[in-house]
């Protein structure tokens, strides 16, 4: 039992080391396990000096240029204006769909039902990701 209690307390402090300091092969794990809540202190590692202060400030910038880079939509409120006729207008929005894919084998259902649509096959896309393509 004092093993499993001392290996628990060993697996919080490595973690909370990784956490501070930016190691992500540690980090990382926490997103694996679902039940896992690991132990953060951050400004607790930052008094023991535990922290490499120029790692925390290239992530500090990284996060400013990240959070640039996101979509803002919408960027005002959307209105639109009753034209009278309603059209029936149904997007399939698949992330990663390889071409090919839209077989009676592999997804019967979408194809049956793509007998019945208009279908777009010479498209580009703007990303090879959901949001970009769609977006952008």
């Amino acid at each position: 039992m004092s093993c499993l209690v001392f290996f628990l307390l060993v697996s919080h402090l490595v973690y909370a080391w990784s956490d501070a300091n930016y190691y992500r092969p540690v980090t990382q794990i926490k997103n694996v396990f679902p039940v896992f809540f690991p132990l953060t202190a951050d400004k607790l590692m930052m008094n023991l000096g535990l922290v490499d202060l120029e790692k925390m400030r290239q992530n500090e910038k990284m996060q400013i240029a990240t959070s640039e880079n996101t979509v803002q939509y919408p960027l005002k409120a959307i209105t639109s204006e009753n034209t009278g006729q309603r059209k029936n207008i149904l997007y399939l929005v698949i992330d990663t769909w390889r071409d090919g894919f839209l077989t009676a084998e592999i997804t019967p259902n979408i194809f049956e039902f793509s007998k019945r649509c208009q279908i777009y096959d010479n498209h580009f896309s703007g990303s090879n990701m959901t949001t970009g393509g769609v977006f952008r």
